[in-house]
């Protein structure tokens, strides 16, 4: 037994293998100071459910299933000797599970930032519909402020952003400094799986802050985003009104669309004809007031009724008690419309704000430069991410080659350098015996193993091998193979670690099973 994993059990103060964990309160101790306690549980026979109601005054019924078939099971189960609980683990079970938790720690740093990553894509996403809607040949120049609102948000994602590289290389660089314990977990005393453990707690409350940080400014962003896509809505619904129409309209080059709305020409007269309940849409720009009539079985035909220049109106009201409608008059006409319900204050607000649009609307060019300008990219971040882990996984399988190397060097040591199990057998008697040095013999008092006998001065090398242990080199199945360097090794897996033994023999521990009454 390997003198790592001997040590003083603090509660029988012997010096023996400490093999077993409590999980509640991280006590380690030797299987004699293991408790034994008898505990009787309920159980359902029906669904075998522990669920059992057991109220004073009643037959205990399954919660479950509500079977009142209900049987007593007395189990005898190992505890622990300062808490009593029995949440007990064989310690290397332990060391397992915290390596396997290290290494996925390390791996989750992906999945951690993937909620930012997808903020980014809104975020370009947003910025492009935000330039296609100011793009001609129909310019909504509606929400001017739109821009520098965007531009706000992208300056906070750059601010996150920066950081959240700053927070990523602390925790790598954390990882980094406690790697020992993780990656030589087996070889590590098993009393310090308690500090071990809290290592790993405080490098997972680390990556927890991480977490925290990306969600709360995610959030923030992604509420910002809610009333820009309203508006980009809005201008969506009256862009697609204006290039289905376009042909009808002739905007002019600097014209810019204003609203757009389904209306009814109840009445209509100017100096040539007369115009009486003609379904079709009514366009308002910075320039005119148009209306589109469309007819037909299924208004595929339009036709263009009036376009008058806004600066033109001389009245504009709302008329009527119960069936109100907008009253529209020229020097040259006048027009009334049935609008759906609720939209006649909205109608008349934006023929008043067609009139002074260019006055009132002002597009601040400059920061939709600067908006378009900006650059949008979480590469850097995750092109980090990737090397660190990278990084890590190549260190680990390089735990993994050199392992098998220091279990033969320690056997080596135990059998007190005994060759001839590690060079092939001679041809003969007559070879062995002329090869054989009087320096290995077991009886040498002058020769130590543990400095490599090719460093003896009368050693031959007869067989051409490279030295039982030297750097970059291990021993795998009986043959000397060189270790790659981390650069070289790209993958997360190795299959080393599938030739080795165990890392402990498991018939030397006892499986804690609460549902087997008849184990131990």
């Amino acid at each position: 037994m390997s003198d790592h994993q001997m040590q003083i059990c603090h509660f029988c103060q012997r010096t023996i293998k400490v093999a077993y964990y409590c999980e509640d309160c991280g006590t380690s101790c030797c299987s004699d100071c293991l408790n034994e306690e008898k505990i009787e549980t309920l159980t359902c026979q029906d669904c075998n459910s522990q669920k059992i109601d057991t109220s004073k005054g009643k037959k205990p019924i399954c919660e479950d299933c509500g079977s009142p078939n209900i049987t007593q099971l007395n189990q005898i189960l190992k505890s622990c000797p300062r808490c009593h609980s029995h949440q007990i683990l064989n310690i290397y079970e332990k060391k397992e599970e915290l390596e396997k938790n290290f290494l996925n720690l390390i791996k989750n740093a992906r999945i951690l930032i993937e909620p930012f990553k997808n903020v980014a894509n809104s975020l370009i996403v947003f910025r492009q519909k935000v330039e296609n809607a100011r793009a001609p040949p129909i310019r909504c120049h509606h929400y001017p402020n739109m821009e520098s609102e965007l531009y706000s948000l992208v300056k906070l994602f750059i601010y996150a952003k920066d950081n959240l590289l700053e927070k990523i290389n602390i925790l790598f660089h954390h990882l980094s400094l406690n790697k020992e314990y993780f990656f030589d977990i087996y070889n590590q005393p098993n009393s310090n799986v308690r500090i071990i453990e809290g290592i790993f707690e405080n490098l997972n409350r680390t990556s927890i802050s991480i977490k925290d940080f990306l969600e709360t400014n995610s959030e923030t962003i992604k509420k910002g985003l809610i009333p820009i896509q309203n508006n980009l809505q809005f201008i969506k619904k009256i862009s697609n009104l204006f290039e289905m129409y376009k042909k009808y309209l002739n905007l002019a080059e600097k014209e810019k669309p204003v609203y757009a709305i389904h209306a009814k020409l109840a009445n209509g007269l100017n100096s040539q004809d007369k115009y009486r309940k003609n379904k079709g849409i009514l366009f308002i720009t910075n320039f005119d007031l148009s209306f589109i009539h469309l007819y037909g079985k299924f208004k595929k035909k339009q036709k263009n009724i009036f376009k008058a220049p806004v600066e033109d109106l001389t009245k504009l009201k709302i008329k009527g008690r119960i069936f109100k409608k907008l009253y529209i008059e020229f020097p040259y006409g006048r027009y009334e419309f049935t609008l759906p319900p609720n939209s006649l204050n909205k109608v008349l607000d934006y023929i008043i704000i067609a009139r002074n649009f260019d006055e009132t609307v002002v597009f601040d060019e400059e920061i939709a430069k600067k908006l378009y300008e900006i650059e949008i990219d979480i590469s850097e971040v995750l092109n980090f991410i990737e090397e660190a882990i990278n990084s890590f996984f190549s260190i680990r399988c390089q735990y993994t080659n050199i392992k098998p190397s220091k279990q033969n060097l320690q056997e080596y040591t135990n059998n007190n350098s005994n060759l001839q199990g590690t060079y092939p057998p001679a041809g003969n008697l007559a070879t062995k015996q002329s090869y054989s040095n009087p320096a290995y013999s077991q009886t040498n008092p002058r020769f130590d193993p543990n400095s490599g006998f090719q460093n003896y001065p009368t050693h031959q090398n007869i067989y051409n091998t490279p030295p039982f242990y030297q750097p970059n080199y291990a021993r795998i199945n009986g043959r000397s193979q060189h270790i790659q360097t981390p650069q070289d090794l790209r993958y997360y897996g190795n299959d080393i670690r599938n030739l080795l033994p165990p890392n402990y023999n498991e018939n030397e521990f006892f499986l804690q099973n609460f549902n087997n009454p008849n184990r131990i």
